[in-house]
């Protein structure tokens, strides 16, 4: 038990560390090249949306890509419920970059796949 814990916790350290000299930096490359190919497009809707603040609130939208939580994380809908959908843990965890950068990004393919379906416009 103590050792799973300890294993976590390193873990949990490493991600700070990590996260914390990007955040400085301003550059998410890093933790968008996990995610996708399109690292310049991410980084231009980064800056757009947050200017690179990863705690970066708006109304409903948090994070450095601005996700819309009355969307997002509505619990009327499994569908587009970041957190049923196994992107996000909790609310949280969308003011850390790894995370909202990997929400923003499944937002944008999920708009991209469905946009014929939808023309644009959410249900």
């Amino acid at each position: 038990m103590i050792k799973i814990l300890l294993i976590s916790l390193i873990g949990w350290l490493i991600l700070i560390i990590g996260l914390s000299s990007a955040s400085k930096a301003g550059d998410f490359s890093k933790i968008i090249k996990k995610h996708t190919t399109k690292v310049h497009l991410v980084n231009k809707i980064i800056h757009k949306e947050s200017r690179g603040k990863y705690k970066a609130k708006n109304k409903h939208c948090i994070g450095l890509m601005q996700i819309n939580t009355k969307v997002w994380l509505s619990k009327k809908s499994d569908r587009f419920n970041l957190v049923k959908l196994g992107i996000i843990r909790r609310k949280s965890d969308l003011y850390i970059p790894e995370y909202n950068i990997k929400a923003g990004i499944y937002i944008l393919k999920h708009y991209k796949y469905n946009y014929k379906r939808y023309r644009g416009i959410m249900p």
